[in-house]
């Protein structure tokens, strides 16, 4: 019991992260950001599929899109977390979910006018 109340701020994150995908898929963001190669909507799009939505948020270190994911992670938000024998994704608040949303602000701002729901 309280190994799981300890997880519950991890749960919250991934879903904010469930949430933001959402709101930007139904704009229609998340398509945008992929015709241009946007990277941080590319980590909210494939991280939305691994914290929840279709997983309960484990991170298996040998699979090729988990590696992809915690790169993209490391180069574009948090080069201090070494993944090595990380269970779970980094959804660290500060370094990780703000600055993810705010990089996919900025890029809704760049697509003003452009993006068709």
């Amino acid at each position: 019991m309280i190994k799981n109340i300890e997880r519950i701020g991890g749960w919250l994150n991934q879903n904010y992260i469930i949430r933001l995908f959402g709101i930007l898929y139904q704009g229609g963001i998340i398509s945008a950001g992929k015709k241009v190669s946007n990277p941080y909507t590319e980590i909210l799009a494939k991280l939305r599929h691994k914290v929840g939505a279709h997983s309960a948020g484990y991170r298996n270190p040998g699979k090729s899109d988990s590696k992809k994911i915690t790169k993209l992670i490391n180069k574009h938000l948090d080069n201090s977390f070494i993944p090595n024998n990380a269970d779970f994704f980094n959804l660290s608040i500060d370094t990780v979910i703000e600055p993810l949303k705010n990089q996919c602000v900025q890029f809704i701002r760049t697509l003003e006018g452009k993006v068709k729901n």
